[in-house]
């Protein structure tokens, strides 16, 4: 309906000779007010990890729809009735491993925010004040809403030469020194989410039985693999901080024999900490691996334990295939000076 269309004044006369004592004109109006209908912008924003992939459900008009978004796209939420309450629930956050806190940071002046539970945002759109303005959607009615993710990652580095670096796969194998006696191991534990990280556990089955040394202290790690502050002193981390533990684990193996780690199994090592997301306490936790391989003294020259090692091996490679290569031409020409002439 255009403005030129409403009239909002209406002119009627009567006969003057009519009777006053009797009703001899009945004046009625109907008046309808249909409901005014305005097309939403549903905005998607996360900080935080997670896999960029939001699923939302909403309920807002007539025929009620799912959609996805990643992070910083818009969903037209059209037909919102006005002064109605209109739900979005979030079906998936993208994040398997913790709960977000789910919430709406900004709105246009004809948008009013109310209270929902954690997983879905709820609104009511408003009317224009001035009648003359026919506008159905627009800034005035959008709504960004935030999903900000606790987050933890943690890696396990063993000091040596990374096979995977020599072989172009990530084997996840640190080669030792034959000679051996220990293996420096390091943990690296970082806050990746926007939530204080507290209570942390570091586990690592794969050390179960084995000695650990750090500052002196000499600790045999339990069955369970957890590893006691007096090994990893955890700390508190706030977004983006981190902290590190090294230490020395002692190889029960001579030079003259091969030391596989783990014997058996995978060598990960996981930590779990506790986020106050949103006034609720939840655990995250991550994993990573890192085996090693002491070689015996009877291989370890097949093996690049060290750069210089590696040069070594190389070169004498190479000598050898001149060797090799010089024997052939010299061959090669004895055969040539000894053939005979053969009459055609």
């Amino acid at each position: 309906m255009k403005d030129s269309d409403k009239q909002y004044s209406y002119s009627f006369s009567t006969a003057a000779n009519l009777p006053s004592a009797e009703t001899v004109l009945t004046v009625g109006a109907d008046i309808y007010h249909p409901r005014a209908h305005y097309d939403v912008a549903f905005t998607k924003t996360a900080a935080g990890p997670s896999s960029g992939t939001f699923t939302f459900h909403q309920s807002c008009s007539g025929h009620g729809e799912e959609f996805q978004l990643r992070a910083g796209e818009t969903h037209t939420i059209a037909d919102v009735p006005v002064d109605s309450d209109c739900a979005v629930d979030e079906l998936d956050d993208g994040n398997p491993d913790a709960a977000s806190v789910f919430q709406v940071v900004s709105n246009g002046e004809l948008v009013t925010p109310l209270e929902g539970d954690t997983d879905s945002v709820v609104f009511t759109a408003q009317p224009v004040s001035d009648p003359k303005d026919l506008a159905r959607s627009g800034d005035r009615w959008s709504l960004t809403a935030k999903n900000t993710f606790p987050g933890l990652k943690v890696q396990k580095l063993i000091d040596g030469t990374p096979l995977g670096q020599l072989t172009g796969d990530a084997f996840g194998t640190t080669l030792l020194r034959h000679d051996a006696t220990s293996m420096r191991v390091t943990y690296t534990v970082t806050n990746t989410g926007e939530f204080p990280l507290k209570d942390f556990t570091v586990t690592d089955p794969s050390l179960a039985g084995l000695d650990v040394t750090r500052g002196g202290v000499v600790t045999r790690i339990g069955d369970d693999g957890a590893v006691p502050d007096s090994i990893c002193p955890t700390t508190e981390l706030v977004s983006g901080e981190e902290f590190t533990c090294t230490f020395n684990v002692s190889i029960p193996a001579s030079a003259d024999e091969t030391w596989r780690y783990p014997a058996e199994g995978d060598a990960a090592v996981t930590v779990t900490a506790a986020a106050n997301a949103g006034g609720a306490t939840q655990t995250v936790a991550a994993k990573d691996a890192q085996g090693a391989l002491k070689p015996s003294a009877s291989i370890s020259m097949l093996l690049p334990e060290t750069g210089e090692q590696t040069l070594v091996l190389f070169l004498l490679l190479g000598l050898a295939l001149f060797g090799w290569g010089a024997w052939r031409v010299s061959r090669r020409d004895e055969r040539a000076e000894g053939g005979e002439l053969v009459e055609m």
